[in-house]
């Protein structure tokens, strides 16, 4: 019987999970469905300010994923926690996460140089100073 209520419990568990990933499958797929409708709405002539326009806020993808960074080096003994109690981390592994706060944030520090800020913006600042 109790072999049966662990079944059950495993089955919810999994189908939230799958309506947890429908439901962000369906916020991005509006998303682009609504970008993609603007885009098609703006007269060809007008193209060129629109792009302007989106230019001016392309800084708010890097300004989240640096806040997120931050996010995950301030409550990485949260995090590390939480996967302990989800049995993400083993017990052998607990402690060697927590010591390893320093090497996520470089990790992460490299990732947002490389990729999302990019090595351009950061030599264009630094030559203007």
């Amino acid at each position: 019987m109790n072999d049966n209520r662990a079944s059950t419990l495993r089955s919810r568990a999994a189908l939230r999970s799958w309506l947890l990933w429908g439901a962000y499958a369906l916020l991005v797929g509006g998303i682009a469905i609504v970008l993609l409708h603007w885009i098609a709405s703006i007269p060809p002539e007008n193209l060129f300010e629109s792009v302007q326009q989106v230019k001016r806020l392309l800084w708010i993808g890097p300004a989240v994923q640096v806040c997120i960074a931050l996010w995950i080096v301030i409550a990485w003994r949260k995090i590390v926690h939480f996967g302990r109690s989800r049995r993400i981390v083993s017990k052998r592994e607990h402690r060697r996460l927590l010591a390893a706060r320093g090497k996520v944030a470089l990790i992460l520090a490299v990732y947002l140089v490389l990729f999302p800020i990019g090595p351009d913006p950061i030599f264009t600042f630094l030559s203007k100073l």
